[in-house]
């Protein structure tokens, strides 16, 4: 291992971060490591491209658990990397072969900010998660050079401060920042103004505040920010907006780029669904997640068919209060064509509701869709399980919805789900006779990931699910919380090894 700074590996990893979602650079590199460096280097060569190759990769594509497999052993013993961290700080993870630091808390970091960042080792850091600052230390972090560099940045569970928002937003060493996260930071309307009046953040790409109660006059804040005009991600979850704070960021002439939205938990309901619903800012959105909020009927026909939905590939309505005439107003529109995700838990869903959603011929291309913690009855279920129009299913959940055996019953009867390949039974109250039943389905030949956490099994379906011949893909299998008899725990390790618990 080569402890002194190399030069022309520090460019090159500098030009990395400058061109963050370009993995040619970061090829370019590790060509220089086998061409220039040792044993050690040549290691961390293999593990850049392994890792830029995964995350290109197709999640089912066959060849993902050998390559996973090999960038674990990687990881866990081989790949070097010297650097001289404080005791409370290390790796979070390594994206695509730069690492991901989390300092907890971040008193320590910062103390020993010179030693750390005249090693070679920092330059491979582009994100650092920082826990827990003291207030009167947001200053001077944001002068410090271990931001410079990065290009992710979280602050988490810490006051920020106006002086320490506007050192932030004015700090030379963050101009490589793509994506920032408040989380947790008792955030204030002049704060989010003063984070966001500068040009030094205008090449951010994602801005996540989140849980920080910054109120509709922080949401009005953020809707006037010009230098935001770049963003293509914004999470404001948890922030007490109501209808008026999600109608400012809808009015917004600076967020028309935006392909991911998230405002989950926010207090609004369906006036705020109609504002963004109206809103011609919202063309280009792929993702929105509005969970945990008050969209009854009246919001969700206000969206069906309206530009936000008409691209959308995911779109998430957990917790919230659609009921049956909601859902059927919302799988109305062919607007919802290029859907692929959709979840629907807690909101009041009956067998109506499911007939509705099974009878849409607009969610031909769903492959995700969760109905979890709602009364569907064992004919809604059936609906579901049946429906032609849901046959490129590969992830199902009906978790904590209450439906017994029915759920097995039906499940076992379907022709229509051969391609699941996640299916989440938990807390649904199926028994022996529904898991009997539904280990006998050969639609499970494709399943990978099969939930049964906290159910009524004991021992006759489990043992009928270890003796099924449909389950050779099964990768993860849980009965957590179920009174399994010790008889039916043997049978299911004997079956399934380590991949059950």
């Amino acid at each position: 291992m080569v402890n002194s700074p190399r030069p022309e590996l520090l460019a090159l990893l500098r030009a990395a971060k400058d061109q963050p979602d370009d993995d040619t650079v970061r090829l370019v590199i590790a060509d220089w490591l086998d061409e220039n460096g040792d044993d050690d280097d040549r290691i961390r060569a293999e593990f850049i491209r392994l890792q830029c190759r995964l995350a290109r990769l197709p999640y089912d594509a066959p060849e993902r658990n050998v390559l996973e497999e090999r960038d674990f052993q990687l990881q866990q013993e081989e790949l070097p990397w010297e650097i001289p961290l404080p005791r409370d700080c290390g790796l979070k993870e390594w994206k695509r072969g730069l690492a991901r630091l989390e300092a907890q808390p971040a008193g320590s970091l910062l103390e020993a900010g010179k030693e750390v960042t005249a090693s070679e080792g920092y330059a491979w850091v582009d994100g650092l998660l920082v826990v827990r600052l003291e207030a009167r230390d947001v200053v001077r972090f944001a002068r410090s050079p271990l931001l410079d560099g990065l290009n992710v940045l979280t602050l988490f569970s810490h006051p920020v401060g106006e002086e320490g928002a506007r050192a932030l937003a004015q700090s030379q060493h963050l101009n490589c920042l793509r994506e920032l996260e408040l989380s947790h930071n008792n955030l204030t309307a002049s704060e989010v103004r003063a984070l966001t009046e500068s040009l030094t953040l205008s090449r951010l790409e994602a801005l996540r505040i989140v849980g920080n109660n910054i109120a509709a006059d922080g949401a009005e804040a953020l809707a006037a920010a010009a230098p935001l005009v770049r963003l293509s991600v914004l999470g404001l979850s948890n922030n007490q907006l109501g209808d008026r704070g999600v109608a400012a960021i809808a009015r917004s002439p600076y967020l028309t780029g935006l392909t991911k939205l998230e405002l989950d938990q926010n207090h609004f309901g369906d006036a705020g669904a109609a504002s963004l619903a109206a809103s011609p800012s919202f063309a280009r959105l792929t993702g929105l997640s509005l969970k945990h909020n008050a969209i009854g009927a009246a919001g969700a026909r206000a969206l069906a068919g309206t530009s936000p939905v008409t691209n959308l590939s995911e779109i998430d309505l957990w917790s919230n209060w659609l009921s049956d005439e909601g859902v059927a107003a919302l799988v109305s529109t062919p607007a919802l064509g290029r859907l692929k995700s959709l979840q629907l838990g807690l909101n009041r869903i009956s067998e109506s509701g499911a007939r509705a959603l099974a009878a849409s011929p607009h969610l031909s291309r769903l492959s995700t869709l969760c109905l979890g913690s709602n009364p569907l009855g064992a004919d809604g279920v059936r609906a579901i399980v049946s429906s032609p129009n849901l046959s490129q299913l590969t992830d199902l959940s009906f978790q904590q919805a209450d439906l017994g055996d029915d759920v097995g019953f039906a499940l076992a009867d379907s022709c229509a789900l051969s391609n699941l390949t996640t299916l989440d039974l938990s807390y649904t109250e199926i028994g022996d006779a529904g898991l009997a039943a539904l280990a006998t389905s050969p639609r499970l030949a494709n399943l990978t990931v099969l939930n049964l956490e906290c159910n009524l099994i004991e021992e006759a379906g489990a043992i009928a699910l270890a003796h099924s011949p449909h389950l050779g893909r099964l990768k993860r299998l849980s009965f957590y919380r179920c009174p399994l008899t010790d008889k039916a725990r043997r049978v299911l390790e004997s079956r399934f090894g380590e991949c059950w618990n």
